[in-house]
């Protein structure tokens, strides 16, 4: 959605220049990926620059892809253009399908943020938005589709508030930015369910293509984090993929012992010989990621040390 995003800001600016020069970025991108979703993506940007014609293409090309939520935006985009132009007939049916696959994305996560990811069923999510199950396979492959979209847009929720927190964070201090990638974390319940959903099921009842799809949105975001671990404590590139490895994984893994239940959360806290299983999980991981970042500083300062002797 980067792409999309640049469009609209230089259209804002009224900067013609930068919207074509990102709309043919990301169209570069595209003819050397064969990917639905990357097609769709062009042809959005191209249809932001004020082509309906590209945005009714966008919606078509998205809609042979398992990105629910690109289509729903895309829908949206040829909606709002085809009624800036006078042709509201045309653009009630694309807006009205984009609202409903925001309220059916918006109800799985209403329902995975209060009673937790491994207790909503695709038929809770179908009975959230009044239709029957068969109807909402009609718009995903399977439940773990849905929760694996949301992961995707978690990553990138989550990137954005990490770049923010690193960015604005002194160089130099491993403390800092363990404490960086706590908050940011800490904020996040529904993405520290989903982390944790991710490897053991979400990633195992759906498509391929899903999968692709999904590890490339997870990919892009890794290198801009290693480029900001790199700038703000001089990390090696592998080691700042093992940081943003522990970090997510040890993040899932301490949200699922922090929220046991309640019934099993009150054993816990009722019998002091079980006080160690009570996990807060921002302190925790703040003094693992901070050991860990110490310690990768000090032997990537000693790397280069021996680089220039």
């Amino acid at each position: 959605m980067i792409g999309a995003d640049l469009v609209r800001l230089a259209r804002a600016a009224g900067d013609e220049a930068r919207v074509r020069q990102a709309a043919d970025a990301v169209a570069e991108v595209a003819a050397r990926n064969d990917l639905a979703w990357m097609t769709g993506e062009a042809l959005r940007c191209r249809g932001l620059a004020d082509d309906p014609e590209a945005l009714q293409a966008s919606v078509a090309a998205h809609g042979h892809g398992p990105r629910p939520l690109r289509l729903a935006m895309a829908c949206e985009d040829a909606g709002s253009c085809l009624a800036r132009h006078g042709q509201a007939e045309r653009a009630r049916p694309l807006l009205d399908r984009a609202a409903g696959g925001y309220e059916r994305l918006g109800a799985a996560r209403d329902l995975a943020l209060r009673d937790g990811v491994r207790n909503v069923s695709l038929a809770d999510i179908a009975a959230q938005v009044g239709i029957h199950k068969s109807a909402l396979l009609r718009y995903f492959e399977t439940r773990e589709q849905i929760f694996l979209e949301l992961t995707a847009e978690g990553w990138r929720d989550w990137a954005r508030a990490l770049h923010a927190g690193l960015d604005a964070a002194p160089p130099g201090s491993a403390a800092l930015v363990a404490d960086v990638f706590a908050g940011v974390f800490a904020d996040r319940p529904l993405f520290c369910d989903l982390v944790a959903h991710t490897p053991l099921n979400l990633e195992r009842n759906v498509s391929l293509e899903s999968v692709r799809e999904f590890k490339l949105v997870t990919l892009e975001e890794v290198v801009a984090i290693c480029a900001s671990l790199h700038r703000g404590l001089g990390l090696t590139e592998q080691q700042s993929v093992d940081v943003i490895a522990t970090a997510t994984s040890m993040a899932g893994a301490l949200w699922q012992m922090a929220t046991p239940g309640p019934e099993v959360q009150a054993l816990y806290r009722s019998d002091p010989r079980l006080a160690h299983a009570v996990v807060d999980v921002g302190p925790r991981l703040v003094r693992v990621l901070t050991a860990l970042l110490a310690g990768f500083r000090t032997e990537a300062r000693s790397v280069g040390e021996e680089l220039i002797q």
